[in-house]
């Protein structure tokens, strides 16, 4: 990517950050509510079928937090920050720059 496309490039990554926050706020809130709603036909009280639901979207949003865990700790390289910068070098003198820092 180029330098000058820089803001760009983080605007879209703050973009994503925010709508899939939000995206997953409104799926367990929705979880909830039909967890609770059931609860509800089914002749518990308002308290314990509030409770359930609630139970159902937490529980649910520590999987996915749990599965996101598990998968960055097996997908992402363990090569700390020198094999980062060997990566940034090799792009540079790919490109046809070499940039000192």
């Amino acid at each position: 990517m180029a330098p000058s496309e820089s803001g760009l490039a983080s605007g879209m990554v703050n973009t994503s950050f925010m709508m899939g926050g939000a995206l997953g706020l409104a799926i367990l809130a929705s979880l909830a509510a039909a967890h609770t709603d059931d609860l509800l036909a089914s002749g518990a009280g308002s308290t314990a079928a509030l409770n359930g639901g609630y139970h159902v979207a937490f529980l649910t949003g520590a999987a996915f937090a749990a599965a996101a865990s598990l998968l960055g700790a097996i997908l992402l390289r363990t090569g700390g920050a020198g094999a980062y910068q060997r990566g940034v070098a090799s792009q540079d003198q790919a490109d046809g720059q070499f940039v000192r820092e």
